[in-house]
């Protein structure tokens, strides 16, 4: 469970499209990133901003305001579920994640431009449950339901991204860093009755491990919003 689970919620396919991406390819890939950050003369990019995004917290949006061509502060918010199933570690799982989460973080941009590097805090609400049917403990065929929650959910977090103008008053936004978490607990148990605790934990030993070592999230937010 924990690698499907978890899968969804470390955001692992857009983290592979970012790898994929042609400027990654390059030694001077990043230089035209960098060279979009930069401001141009005369341009004012102070004020409230309002986000619809799309990100590891969920769908949601974000309020931001850029105190001056250097300094900005930023409030990303979201929330999603989604059903997961298949076959994990041989056993047959049907589940679901919950993602959420709320922050605030202090935006830097060193060139007055559009590029910036944050750091903040989040509280995250990422969770997730699932059933592994027809596990076998000791003979017993039994089903087992498993629940992975934070062990902390307020962590440090640290990105870098790019604030587009589009226009006068229309933007595009993007990020990526990472959310220092504290792990996952797991809580486990079977349906029939006939297991004692200790070997069910037994056989979620090694998920259990896996889950309280993931402490590390990435963090990828994509948004579309407009300037006041």
């Amino acid at each position: 469970m924990i690698r499907l689970a978890l899968a969804v919620i470390l955001g692992l396919s857009a983290t592979a499209a970012v790898a994929n991406d042609p400027l990654s390819d390059s030694p001077d890939g990043a230089a035209p990133l960098l060279a979009a950050g930069a401001m141009s003369p005369g341009e004012d990019r102070t004020g409230l901003s309002l986000r619809g995004n799309v990100s590891t917290l969920g769908l949601g949006g974000e309020l931001a305001w850029r105190v001056n061509d250097r300094l900005g502060i930023s409030a990303p918010f979201g929330s999603a579920e989604m059903n997961v199933d298949g076959k994990v570690e041989g056993y047959d799982m049907d589940g679901t994640v919950n993602l959420g989460g709320f922050g605030l973080m202090v935006d830097f941009y060193p060139m007055g431009g559009a590029f910036h590097v944050s750091g903040g805090a989040f509280h995250t609400n990422y969770s997730a449950h699932g059933i592994a049917s027809d596990v076998n403990i000791d003979g017993v065929i039994t089903d087992v339901t498993m629940q992975f929650d934070q062990k902390r959910k307020v962590a440090p977090v640290t990105a870098m991204g790019w604030d587009w103008r589009l226009g006068k008053h229309g933007m595009v936004s993007a990020d990526l860093g990472a959310i220092i978490g504290s792990g996952f607990d797991l809580t486990a148990s079977e349906s029939s009755g006939l297991v004692t605790q200790d070997r069910v934990d037994a056989e979620t030993a090694d998920i259990r491990d896996t889950a309280g070592r993931l402490r590390v999230l990435p963090y990828l937010k994509l948004g579309v919003g407009i300037n006041f």
